[in-house]
């Protein structure tokens, strides 16, 4: 029985949430359909049927079945997702008959996963308010928000990494005195992916963080220069000595460059302020209690 419950919410969970991302955009694979494809009765379970509407409906959730003939390959998904239809009412049939259906959990859960589908088709209507942006528009949110459109600046480093703070600083200080880097990274360095690199570790950009480093430590990195060598670091790993091999500056992209991603975040952010101007209107209309303090 516990398994037949967990099968029926499975497949409440593959419907519902198959028509949540139609219904919230984010899913627009559906292939179009006939008036008359919603009589046309494909199978059968018991008393229940399935059109071929049903199935073009959920072709999107069978993925494409490689290089071949279009229509081959149509027929064949078609096939595909009329038996996963089919397998799906044969359990959930099956569930019903042992009343499962009649579990109050189910019965929850069915209404969780419906409001959810009910809110994302609001949602969904609440897009028809919000009118694409013009070239005035997105012009202007470009030049608002160009710290968005720009590439960070970013770091090319070497390291050496060694057991003890005594053996970094006995590296820096030969470092100092002329000493080749990555002669000493292929030497004493005891990070075998990068000392066979002569210490080099790549390219890392200044906004970002870097692996088993702290904030701070990234911080005094990105404030070096090229060249430069940066105080002893220790980690989880050792003891770093890392080297500013080079630099990439911040670069601006140009309105060009990102024009439909500009559009499509000023759409996105009109929208917002629609969502909450709605639910500061509905709001109003209704009696709306949150007791903070019974979270604790």
């Amino acid at each position: 029985m516990k398994k037949l419950w967990c099968l029926l919410s499975g497949i409440i969970l593959t419907a519902l949430t198959a028509g949540l991302s139609q219904l919230a955009g984010a899913v627009e694979m559906q292939l179009p359909s006939s008036q008359e494809n919603e009589d046309v009765i494909v199978a059968k379970v018991g008393e229940k049927t399935v059109t071929l509407k049903d199935v073009e409906m959920r072709m999107f959730e069978i993925p494409p079945l490689g290089i071949g003939d279009p229509a081959t390959q149509r027929a064949e998904r078609k096939k595909k997702t009329v038996e996963k239809i089919v397998g799906e009412m044969i359990f959930y049939q099956g569930a019903i008959a042992e009343g499962i259906d009649k579990d109050p959990e189910i019965a929850v859960r069915v209404e969780n996963y419906k409001r959810d589908l009910v809110v994302a088709a609001y949602k969904n209507k609440l897009r028809e308010k919000v009118k694409p942006a013009s070239i005035e528009e997105a012009k202007a949110y470009y030049e608002k928000n160009k710290s968005k459109y720009s590439d960070p600046a970013q770091i090319k480093m070497r390291q050496i990494v060694v057991k003890t703070e005594e053996e970094a600083k006995e590296i820096l200080s030969l470092l100092r005195q002329g000493k080749d880097f990555a002669s000493l990274a292929k030497e004493k360095s005891i990070d075998e992916m990068s000392k066979t690199r002569g210490g080099e570790i790549g390219w890392f950009s200044a906004d970002m963080p870097i692996p088993y480093f702290a904030d701070e430590q990234v911080k005094k990195l990105t404030a070096l220069k090229k060249g430069e060598i940066a105080p002893i670091i220790q980690s989880g790993f050792g003891f770093h000595i890392i080297k500013i091999d080079d630099i990439k500056p911040e670069t601006q992209r140009s309105y060009d460059m990102v024009a439909e991603t500009v559009k499509i975040h000023y759409f996105d952010e009109e929208l917002k302020k629609v969502e909450e101007k709605t639910k500061s209107e509905l709001k109003a209309k209704m009696k709306v209690e949150i007791y903070y303090d019974k979270l604790k």
